[in-house]
């Protein structure tokens, strides 16, 4: 991943997540997940699209009894209640859009690997 690259890069490359995969999932088009990934189009805060990119991920680590997202908004926000699925996606969809993303592994998150769910806590 580049330092270009968007957080959604960073999920896509941690749960192992294809651009086509998501662009099916989202019913776009691959070159949109493409240039969202690349922040070559960034994701907008009030999107319906970010908001179901959040969900989609959200689902997926539901489905596959992962607690990476949840590991990573208790870190980020405070505020944050894992049993409150929309709050979840809410937040998720909050910091797909923030910058900066070297700020957030700075206190404590990481994820390790590339694909394939390879993930770690601090």
């Amino acid at each position: 991943m580049s330092a270009k690259d968007s957080r959604l890069a960073l999920l896509m490359d941690a749960f192992g997540v294809s651009g086509r995969k998501l662009a099916t999932a989202l019913h776009v088009d691959y070159s949109l997940v493409s240039k969202w990934r690349t922040n070559k189009r960034p994701l907008s805060p009030g999107s319906a699209h970010t908001r179901c990119i959040a969900r989609f991920f959200w689902q997926y680590e539901r489905e596959n009894n992962l607690s990476v997202l949840q590991n990573l908004l208790l870190t980020w926000d405070n505020k944050f209640d894992p049993g409150d699925e929309e709050g979840s996606i809410l937040s998720l969809s909050r910091w797909l859009v923030e910058e900066p993303l070297a700020d957030q592994f700075g206190r404590g998150f990481a994820l390790a690997g590339q694909g394939g769910g390879n993930f770690t806590t601090a």
